[in-house]
C-alpha cells in the first residue's frame, strides 16, 4: 500500500541519543528534524530515558519512505499537520519498526530469515 496523501510533511524517527532508537523511538510526521526533534521531546522523556532536549535525536527515514506514510494519520497528512505516532505496528521477530509489516507481523528484513 503506497501513499496516496499529498504532504510536504516528512517522517522522523525520535529516540534518546544515548540509548539509541532500539531501546525505543516514536514516529513523527514534521517539515524538519529540528521540529520533529521538538514535537517528540516530550513524549521521549516522559516514557524513555532522555531528560533534556540536547539528549534527543530525529532521524529522517529514508527507506521506506512510500510505505510509512500509511502508518500517519491521513488526515493530517492532508492537512500538512505534524503529528506523533507514539507507538507504530512492530516486527514479531525483531520488534523494530520502520520497514513493512506483512500480515504474519514480520518485517521485510525478518521475512528472508523467518521464512527462508
Amino acid at each position: 500500500m503506497m501513499n496516496t496523501v499529498e504532504t510536504k510533511l516528512k517522517p522522523y524517527m525520535v529516540y534518546d541519543r544515548h540509548w539509541g532508537s532500539e531501546e525505543g523511538a516514536c514516529l513523527v510526521f514534521h517539515f524538519t528534524s529540528r521540529q520533529a526533534r521538538y514535537l517528540g521531546f516530550r513524549l521521549v522523556t516522559r516514557h524513555w530515558y532522555a531528560h533534556d532536549y540536547i539528549d534527543v535525536g530525529a532521524s529522517l527515514i529514508k527507506n521506506s519512505t512510500p510505505w510509512i506514510y500509511t502508518v500517519g494519520n491521513q488526515e493530517k497528512l492532508k492537512a500538512n499537520e505534524p503529528h506523533v505516532i507514539e507507538s507504530p505496528d512492530t516486527c514479531r521477530e525483531c520488534y523494530m519498526w520502520g520497514n513493512p509489516i506483512d500480515d504474519n507481523d514480520v518485517c521485510e528484513e525478518c521475512e528472508t530469515v523467518v521464512y527462508d
